[in-house]
């Protein structure tokens, strides 16, 4: 039984079936099916009849010049299997990214720039030891607090080189 390999130039590699080969079998297309659907859900979808897993099968069927799942020959189970794979590998990096936009949205565009009020009040609490005012304006608390931060860093500074220059001395 071999398969010979054909070059289309739109697709890449596809499969070309000898017409003796055996199909896989029941529990193998339901293995399929399983675990297109179960990529599927993990992008969003609820099972077989979302999106993504249309897709699936379709590029399957393409890849192997079959009308339906239960004709893929039973010697390229474990190919479907790798390109089912193949493509969730894809979906989660197509996630991560989705993740990283909506976060950079709601930092940039959301907040847009403002101060993050429990960041403001814990510093506030913590550096000046003060009462929040009953209606703080957070832009201005942040920026005392950066002020006072600086002055914090530039007297420790100093304190460091007046040390060092009175254990010289």
């Amino acid at each position: 039984m071999t398969a010979q390999i054909l070059y289309f130039p739109s697709n890449g590699l596809a499969y070309k079936p000898e017409p003796d080969e055996i199909p896989i079998t029941h529990r193998q297309a339901q293995e399929i099916r399983k675990q297109a659907d179960w990529v599927s859900k993990r992008f969003g979808g609820d099972g077989r009849n979302q999106l993504i897993t249309k897709h699936i099968f379709n590029k399957i069927r393409v890849i192997f010049c079959v009308q339906v799942i239960e004709d893929i020959p039973r010697s390229h189970f474990n190919e479907v299997l790798n390109l089912i794979e193949q493509v969730d590998l894809e979906i989660l990096e197509f996630s991560h990214t989705i993740e990283e936009f909506k976060k950079l949205f709601a930092e940039k565009i959301l907040r847009n720039n403002d101060p993050w009020t429990p960041a403001v009040q814990v510093k506030w609490f913590k550096k000046l030891a003060k009462e929040l005012p009953e209606r703080p304006d957070w832009k201005a608390l942040s920026i005392e607090i950066e002020h006072y931060e600086c002055d914090s860093y530039f007297t420790k500074q100093l304190d460091k080189l007046k040390s060092k220059s009175e254990a010289k001395s």
